[in-house]
Order: structure tokens, then sequence, then C-alpha cells
């Protein structure tokens, strides 16, 4: 491994144990952080993310006597992380009072509904499983453990904003006593590629402010946000040969940030007078860069990066401005830094499976808190030293191909999962003689819902490359794919018109609302019924296809119907029968 690799393996072993030394204890014992504060995206997924805490809570997985919040987004409008951040911080104001000025408080924003990493729609990002830990990790677990080392270097408190689907890894310690004591924003700041500083935000350093050492803190003239090399040459951001040691160019691109209360209390004054929001705000494009001894607002009116533009977007962008503007931006520059995004399917297998060096550096296992029943050891199986498999209860002769990612699955008999496969929340027991074989590429995950007052199960399935957030017109949904074919393909035999598949008043439409997945009594035939979809329509068999998905539900639809004490109740009996 490169010298890099073998410092952050370094640094994150020595933050998991101090981490692992305040789980289910007292986070007193260490400087930590008074309050951790997660966003959701409505009141429905508050109280999920909140049942999920208050049981981590109850089973000791998470340091004690810290208050952990969950707070909603208000209102019907998607605001963003950065509108999450000033709704939240408006409701500190509210409950603290005074006291806030003194808190450490970690901000998680993990709002959305991950339509790139379907797993983690019903559940929620920041509890996605790790393969790593004992009790094993979900993300918020890392989370905490990654920033360990901030709280002691927040000497008057503050707010830290992190990435709820980011692995940052990152050596800190230069043997200075450096602090957040600068006024404003302090920003992560990671030496990069000038190409991947193309979908990042950029900074643009006082020109003497940077040297050589490990970690420095340095005042910013401004912040670029998802822009072209040439506009990076030309602002001064690539960083002197001298400092990267490197004959390829370098930026310093951004990650989370550190902010004070004055001005955190500056926005919150702000969103308590205009609120509510009817736009979305981004945490880094719209406050960052409106910060800085040289910017300017030329950014306001460049929406090529915009997801959604509401009509108020270019107001609000300017009325930020008008706050933040003279606000100081400083970046730590983190010599010695790594981030990982882990969003989406492609990512999730290959991080998992393939990333040899994510996983030396982090400690991440192929096999962590897994039973194998039937009685023959695993080393048998070539394919799992290419897999991963978390919480799960499986036959110890199963044949699993490389690139396949398991978690909390219950299998009983004989089966085969091939290569390129995601399989979450499932249990099925294979009676038959005849090996049960799940095709690859395909991405399966069961979810208890809740129809007629009835507990109901529905798996959901796709390619794991399959878009779910692509949508067309209704006069265009013929050419959405679904499970490598074209919708019309699919129904070419069938009585179903392809508008009966989506609302009637759906203004666009896509496969995370199209109605494709029916609900079954049991997990067991959920599971079946999935696979006799994929067989269907990849097999091109039409002749039934009307029957797979008759009454059926959109993955929309499930997150309105998801029944979360029925999905944790699963979860905590298989955690039974492996510990049995």
């Amino acid at each position: 491994m490169e010298p890099l690799s073998e410092n952050l393996q370094k640094v994150m072993k020595e933050k998991l144990c101090r981490f692992q030394q305040i789980r289910g204890q007292s986070a007193k014992m260490l400087p930590f952080w008074d309050v951790v504060v997660i966003s959701a995206a409505d009141e429905a997924q508050r109280v999920a993310f909140q049942q999920q805490i208050d049981v981590k809570v109850k089973n000791k997985q998470l340091p004690l006597d810290v208050q952990y919040l969950c707070h909603s987004d208000p209102g019907l409008d998607k605001i963003g992380p950065g509108g999450s951040l000033m709704a939240v911080s408006s409701a500190l104001h509210q409950l603290f009072g005074e006291e806030l000025n003194k808190q450490k408080i970690l901000f998680l924003p993990a709002g959305g509904f991950s339509q790139r990493l379907p797993s983690a729609s019903m559940l929620g990002k920041i509890f996605t499983t790790l393969p790593l830990g004992d009790p094993i990790y979900q993300m918020i677990e890392l989370q905490l453990a990654l920033y360990i080392d901030l709280p002691p270097r927040m000497e008057t408190g503050g707010l830290f904003l992190a990435c709820a689907d980011t692995f940052i890894l990152y050596d800190s310690d230069d043997g200075s006593r450096w602090s957040f004591d600068k006024p404003g924003i302090t920003a992560f700041a990671h030496p990069s590629s000038l190409e991947v500083g193309r979908n990042h935000g950029v900074f643009v350093l006082s020109s003497d402010g940077l040297k050589s050492q490990k970690v420095a803190l340095v005042e910013c003239e401004r912040f670029l946000h998802k822009v072209n090399p040439t506009v990076m040459q030309d602002a001064g951001a690539i960083l002197p040969k001298s400092f990267t040691n490197c004959e390829v160019e370098q930026i310093l691109i951004d990650s989370s940030y550190f902010i004070d209360w004055p001005t955190l209390a500056n926005l919150t004054e702000f969103y308590d007078r205009i609120q509510p929001l009817r736009c979305e705000i981004d945490s880094h494009g719209d406050f960052l860069q409106a910060l800085g001894t040289k910017a300017d607002s030329s950014y306001i009116q460049n929406t090529k990066n915009v997801v959604s533009q509401a009509p108020s977007l270019l107001k609000m962008r300017n009325d930020i401005f008008d706050v933040l503007q003279g606000t100081p931006l400083h970046a730590l520059v983190l010599k010695d830094s790594k981030f990982y995004h882990i969003g989406t399917t492609k990512e999730y297998l290959h991080h998992f499976c393939q990333n040899r060096i994510l996983q030396y550096e982090l400690g991440l296992e192929h096999d962590v808190c897994n039973r194998f029943v039937q009685g023959i050891t695993t080393q048998a199986n070539e394919g799992l030293k290419d897999a991963c498999m978390m919480s799960c209860v499986l036959p110890s002769d199963i044949d699993v191909a490389s690139n396949v990612i398991l978690e909390c699955c219950h299998f009983e008999g004989k089966f085969s999962i091939s290569s390129d496969t995601i399989i979450s929340y499932c249990s099925c027991s294979n009676q038959s003689d005849v090996t049960l074989t799940v095709p690859s590429n395909v991405f399966l995950h069961t979810v208890c819902v809740t129809l007629s007052d009835q507990p109901k199960f529905v798996t959901v399935v796709f390619n794991t490359n399959d878009d779910l957030k692509k949508s067309q017109q209704k006069e265009d949904i013929s050419s959405l794919t679904f499970l490598g074919e074209r919708l019309d393909e699919i129904f070419s035999e069938s009585e179903t018109e392809l508008a009966s598949l989506f609302n009637v008043n759906a203004a666009r439409c896509s496969l995370w609302n199209a109605k494709l997945f029916q609900p079954q009594t049991s997990m067991d035939l959920a599971f079946s019924h999935a696979l006799k979809v994929v067989e269907a329509v990849r097999g091109r068999q039409r002749s039934n296809i009307d029957s797979l998905f008759e009454n059926g539900v959109s993955m929309k639809d499930i997150l309105e119907l998801k029944n979360i004490d029925g999905m944790l109740t699963f979860r905590r009996k298989l955690m039974q029968t492996i510990q049995e």
C-alpha cells in the first residue's frame, strides 16, 4: 500500500478504537458532541429515523449522554441541505436559547429518498449497514467515529456539517494545537485532480497562505462550484507543486465544514424572517460561494448545476449573498485525506466488494456478523472473497459469485447468487432439491408495508444500473427501461395500458413512481414473486405478464406505506438467530 493509505489506516484504527471506548458508555469521558442532529425529508422519515436512534441507544450501540435529535424539513417543498441547515438552526435556537452558543453540534443532513441506492430509501442512508464493527456498524456510527477528533478543537462550540453518504478519511494531527477559532466558516479541503473538481467545490486560497505542512488553516479568496478546469486555472486555484509534490496539477475540493455561531445566527435570523422556503438551497453552492475576500455575486445567475429551479431561487440566492457577504471563509487543508462517496448501487458494490484500498484503510471486511448453517465451512466458496455479507443467516454451501452484497437476509436451502447483485432485507426458504438461482445484475430489497391495516411485503426489483430518477412525459413513457427492457416491449402482448402504471396526476413518469411491485402476504412470497418478474421480463415470457403486475405499487407508494416496525422486527429476530 502507498504511504498515504498506510497512514490513513493507522489513523482510522485509532479513531475506531476511541469510538469503541464510548460506544454504549457515557460520552463524557471524552470531549464529544453535545448534540447530534439528523435531518429528514418529511415527518414520516423523521419518525422512522427517531425509531432507529431510540433502538440503537437502548441497545447501547451509540455513545450515551448525547442528545440525538431528528428534525424534519418543514412544509411540502424540497428545501435542500442548505434549507435544512437553516431550519435545524432555527429549531435549535428555540430549544436551547442562549445555551446554544456553548454547544458542539454535529449535523448530518440525511433527508432525501436515496433513489440511486434504493436499499437506503426506507430506513435512510444514515442507517446504511457497513461491513465493520461488533455490533455491526451503520453509517451513523462511522460518522461519529470519523469526526471524533473534532470536538476538542471546537473550544467555543459551533456546528459541524458532515456528509451522510460519504467516507471522509483524514489525518488532522500535525502536532500543533490548531482549532476552529476563525470567524465564519472553516471547510475541509482535500487535494484532488482538476477532473474530480468538475463535480465539486474548489477553493481559491490567498496566494501566500499555503506551505508544505500536513495541516494548514488558510484564508480563501473565493469558492468555485462545479466549474471546468479552465475556470479553475484562471481563478488561481491550482496548487503549487512545492505543496503537492506531484507532477499532475491539483486543486483543493470541498466536503464537510464548520460554521461558527455568529454566522449561523445571521442565517437563522434571515430564515426566521422569510420562511417558509419555496426552493432548494445548497449548503455548499449557495452558502460558500458568497464567502471569501474576493467573492462576487456573478454565480447567482448560473443555474446549470441546479437540479430543480423554483421561481424564487434567484431572489433567494441574492438574499443569501447579501446576508453572508463579507463573512470569512477558511480552508482546513488536509494533505493526508481521501473521501469516498457511497450513494449509488455502483459505488456500493465497488467499495464493499472490489475496492481493496478503501477496505484496507477503513478495515472493512467481507463476512461480518453472519451465521452459516448446515455444516460446511465457507472457505470452500471462492466467490466469497469478492462478495460482502452483513447480518445474514445463510446456508454454508451457498454459491456466491463475485461482486455481490447480501445485507440482512435469511436464506434456507440451496441458493446460487450470480454476480453484480445486491440483495437486502430478503427472506426465502427453498424447499426444493433444485438450486434457486438469483440472476446477475439485479437489485432486490424487501419492504414491510401496511395495506388496509394489514401487514404485507413487497420485494422491489431492478437492474443494478437502472435509472430510477430518469423521467419522461407521459407520452414518452414507453422508452423507460425496467430490468433492461423498454416498458412498451415488456407489455407488448398485454392488455395493460402503460399510463395505468402511473398516477393519473403524475406530471412526469419514472421507475420511481411506476406501479411495478405486487404486495404479498409473506417475505418468502414477495421474494419469489420478484424472481418471477425478472424471469418474465428478461426471458421475454410475456403471455402471463399482466398477473405479475396486477395491483402493483411504486417505490413512491412504498415510502408512504412502509411499516418501519415490521422491518426493525425482522432485523431484530434475524440478529437473535445469528447470536443463538
